[in-house]
């Protein structure tokens, strides 16, 4: 992307690009104690070593018949589907939630005892390596910056002007992240995104951010901006792609 706005690879050059993860991994390597890091480095998790950890917590209580047939597939799923909806940790598994996801989906993604303790367990693997999965950069980043007022003010200093692509495939989370970026009185935020477009909602988008936003945001009404033309689908390059 930055090559295609002409800035190259100097990144002393122009605006910050970048994604989200990468933007909250960055701010977490500055400053791994604030985050509470037991090390001055962390590694990033994938999604095989996520499994592997994971394994290796089931094979350290398979003594415990509670946890002989827990499907850590199915466990992995419901985990996920909490983080992208805010409930970044264990500690955010509360009743209040647990009630509301056993009415939801018919209970699918209300968690078992025992895989609130798994989250535990994985969490606590991951402190004491000094790891983290994808997940926890942006909750770790938006957890930080509604505590620690200094450094959140330190952080909206850098940014003057956010613009935010593909918004209406963003989660709360990431939408959480994105305000933060952002002074309470900075209003130069650029979302682009199609409502009709919206296609992760079974993985924790809420098209409904920006279906919002466009109505009101921070107090004012945005203005908006319609992008009608679809330069792709020129009739020349739509029967190009059907012959």
């Amino acid at each position: 992307l930055r090559h295609r706005l002409g800035f190259g690879d100097d990144t002393k050059v122009g605006p910050r690009v970048s994604t989200i993860h990468s933007l909250s991994l960055s701010a977490i390597r500055m400053d791994t104690r604030g985050f509470g890091m037991p090390s001055d480095r962390v590694t990033p998790l994938d999604t095989g070593d996520q499994k592997d950890m994971l394994r290796r917590i089931l094979e350290t209580r398979k003594k415990d018949p509670k946890f002989a047939d827990l499907d850590m597939w199915k466990f992995l799923e419901r985990l996920s589907y909490h983080r992208a909806r805010g409930i970044g940790f264990a500690a955010d598994y509360t009743p209040e939630v647990h009630k509301a996801a056993e009415q939801a989906h018919r209970g699918y993604h209300a968690l078992l005892p025992q895989e609130l303790v798994m989250w535990e367990d994985y969490e606590r693997a991951k402190q004491a390596s000094s790891t983290l999965d994808f997940d926890d950069m942006l909750h770790l980043v938006v957890r930080r910056g509604r505590q620690d007022e200094a450094w959140r003010a330190g952080v909206q200093r850098q940014f003057k002007v956010v613009l935010m692509d593909e918004t209406q495939d963003t989660n709360s989370t990431q939408w959480d992240f994105a305000e933060l970026l952002l002074g309470p009185g900075n209003l130069d935020l650029f979302a682009v995104g199609d409502l009709s477009q919206s296609i992760y909602a079974f993985s924790g988008a809420a098209p409904e951010i920006l279906g919002s936003m466009v109505r009101t945001w921070r107090g004012v009404t945005p203005k908006l901006y319609k992008m009608e033309d679809n330069y792709r689908s020129l009739g020349k390059i739509v029967r190009f792609a059907n012959r």
